[in-house]
């Protein structure tokens, strides 16, 4: 019996640490997923708003339009949800219309407030960006689409960033009428490129979702190795020595190969 709990005592003593450092990781990651889920779910939000705002002013605003971008108002939950009850209200109502007429409507809007542009502000992850670091707790995969959000809003951040000097452009009094009227039609060109980028970035990530559930059923294969290596423990110390180093082996196969 000596040499059991001496055996017992050397497996967790060599064990034990690793398994100890996988558990606080696995806890790690899920915190961290569930934070950065949280922030890509608001960017995600102010691209499609944008978007919206962009094609009422310039770009598409159509039937197509309001229909692709409706679904995604309605199924956001963050902290902006009290303003986008208005948004779908607006949509829905714009989407009652026969088509000619909501033609009619956005090309009324856009002279009402033709010579006027938007004010835009560039869109931050603060959080990923505090975070980036421990991203290699992740799978590649995972990694992989990360970065591709980070690079896509570069480039979106880069073009509103120059609407933004085009937009100041307009209040310039030392500039001629015809000029203005140059960075005016330059504006609302920049406006339908960067409602394009939107909307192609906003799809990106709804169809990216998707790794969630992937990524959280390898948080349950992790916990259940855990619990089948400490199962193996048990049966050690009621002398069930025959499944003993089977049980044993298989676990720790299976937590390298998570």
């Amino acid at each position: 019996m000596e040499v059991v709990y001496v055996i017992l005592g050397w497996l967790f003593g060599l064990l034990g640490p690793s398994i100890v450092d996988r558990i606080k990781k696995s806890y790690t990651k899920k915190d961290l997923f569930g934070g950065i889920k949280t922030e890509l779910s608001e960017c995600q939000y102010s691209m499609v708003n944008y978007a919206c705002r962009l094609g009422m002013r310039a770009g598409k605003y159509d039937r197509e339009f309001l229909e692709w971008v409706l679904p995604y108002f309605e199924k956001y939950q963050g902290s902006e949800v009290e303003s986008k009850k208005n948004l779908i209200k607006l949509i829905k109502t714009l989407l009652e219309n026969e088509d000619e007429v909501l033609e009619k409507i956005v090309t009324s809007d856009r002279e009402e407030k033709k010579g006027y542009s938007l004010s835009l502000k560039t869109i931050h992850l603060p959080f990923l960006m505090s975070k980036i670091s421990e991203l290699s707790l992740f799978c590649i995969e995972l990694q992989k689409i990360i970065y591709e959000i980070i690079s896509r809003l570069k480039l979106i951040n880069e073009e509103i960033d120059s609407a933004i000097k085009y937009h100041y452009m307009t209040f310039d009094s030392a500039i001629s009428d015809d000029n203005h009227d140059i960075i005016r039609n330059e504006l609302d060109e920049k406006y339908r490129g960067l409602q394009s980028q939107l909307l192609e970035s906003g799809e990106f990530f709804f169809h990216n979702c998707q790794i969630n559930r992937r990524y959280y059923n390898r948080f349950a294969n992790q916990f259940y190795a855990f619990y089948f290596l400490f199962s193996s423990f048990a049966n050690l110390i009621c002398k069930r020595e025959n499944s003993i180093d089977k049980s044993i082996h298989n676990s720790i196969n299976f937590l390298n190969d998570l």
